[in-house]
């Protein structure tokens, strides 16, 4: 007698790629309080149960883009403070690390906790906090609630003086009375919300009387929550932006508000930033400073991310620093030409020692030095001559 037997299928199942680590989740992406890669790997050493240290020799290192992140010392231990300022900011070795920590873990997303989306439009100088900074109340409510302490990437941001949920300043110290130092950005023994130096919990609760000089008020208040809400606004709406923003893109927006830049060169308003930096960013040579950044969006009434992506649709939703102002552009002043041709003649007469750069000409003329270049071609060239040859023979000299 015959047995039908089921037919058995020996094909080995495809198993799909396992990660090195813990896909831990991020805290607060896509919100302005997104956790910071500093953070995030705390965290991943913490919940794999090894040091910082151990995280990044053993498991970081062998799969970073270019073999290593950074070299160890003698002794064997990581030279945090060689790279924890920059590992949140816009530069390579924030992208290497970043790298490396999505192919230990197999997520796409862990660049959105550092500001490389705005790498090409932000100027690292003045970005990024050089020790840490925190707010004890945002702590304490986070291990009350049950939640996750972490530190979020404002934290990290220079110009974010405080919290504005709870109005009171960012402290820069342990607030340990024993301990009372400032704290590093990252180590072997760093955990959020605790100091590495002494391990006293750093949090304190609301209900506790503050000290008068932490707490915000005012204009005070004012500025420090229109400062948080811009730069919020950058790190909510990275992980959504189709593509970054790039210097150009920047030029272009900046082209749009054509008139109220005119308005403001012309009145020499001390809001605006210099015209020689100006200039720069309007033709896409250079990226403008966070603090340079947020005085042109004031007076043009805009914010930081309208401005990256070039959206007029409506007003800025910040606060602004000061509500009185109103930015209305005027018409284009009357350039005297007969004027301007006798004021170059007579400065390339002059014997002066040494003689003024074009730039300087046009800067005490209050025109860019191309308009001067495009008006006046012959004095203009006589006047770059002459100031070469000028520091050409003080070269020779020395």
């Amino acid at each position: 007698m015959l047995v039908e037997l089921e037919t058995w299928n020996l094909t080995l199942p495809v198993i799909p790629p396992r990660s090195r680590c813990y896909r831990l989740t991020p805290v607060g992406l896509g919100t302005p309080y997104a956790e910071c890669l500093t953070s995030y790997l705390a965290r991943l050493a913490n919940a794999h149960g090894v040091s910082l240290s151990t995280l990044v020799v053993h498991g970081l290192r062998p799969v970073s883009p270019q073999g290593w992140l950074v070299a160890r010392r003698s002794s064997g231990s990581v030279p945090w403070d060689a790279v924890a300022v920059a590992l949140n900011g816009t530069e390579v070795i924030a992208r290497n690390w970043c790298t490396a920590l999505e192919t230990l873990t197999m997520r796409k997303d862990l660049r959105f906790l550092t500001l490389l989306t705005w790498a090409k439009v932000l100027h690292r100088n003045g970005l990024l906090r050089q020790t840490r900074a925190y707010c004890p109340e945002c702590y304490e409510e986070w291990r009350a609630g049950g939640g996750v302490v972490y530190e979020p990437l404002l934290w990290n941001i220079a110009l974010v003086a405080g919290c504005i949920l709870h109005r009171r300043r960012l402290r820069l110290a342990c607030c340990v009375g024993s301990c009372s130092r400032t704290m590093s950005l990252l180590g072997s023994r760093f955990r959020p919300g605790y100091c590495p130096r002494c391990h006293g919990w750093l949090g304190v609760s609301s209900n506790a009387a503050p000290d008068p000089k932490d707490i915000l008020q005012g204009a005070e208040l004012n500025e420090c929550e229109w400062i948080t809400t811009c730069i919020g606004e950058l790190i909510a709406s990275a992980p959504t932006l189709s593509a970054p923003p790039t210097r150009q893109s920047l030029a272009t927006s900046l082209g749009g508000y054509a008139a109220p830049l005119a308005y403001g060169l012309s009145t020499a308003q001390p809001a605006l930033p210099h015209l020689a930096t100006l200039h720069l960013w309007l033709r896409g040579r250079a990226a403008p400073e966070m603090r340079s950044l947020l005085k042109l969006c004031d007076a043009l009434e805009t914010s930081p991310l309208r401005l990256f992506t070039g959206d007029r649709s409506a007003a800025s939703t910040s606060v602004r620093l000061d509500a009185r102002r109103v930015f209305t552009p005027r018409k284009r002043r009357k350039v005297d030409h007969d004027l301007l041709r006798t004021t170059l003649a007579t400065i390339l007469a002059s014997d002066d020692i040494p003689p003024p750069s074009m730039r300087q000409v046009a800067n005490s003329l209050g025109h860019l030095p191309p308009y001067l270049r495009s008006r006046f071609p012959d004095l203009s060239k006589a006047i770059s001559v002459r100031f070469a040859a000028h520091r050409r023979s003080m070269k020779k000299r020395q």
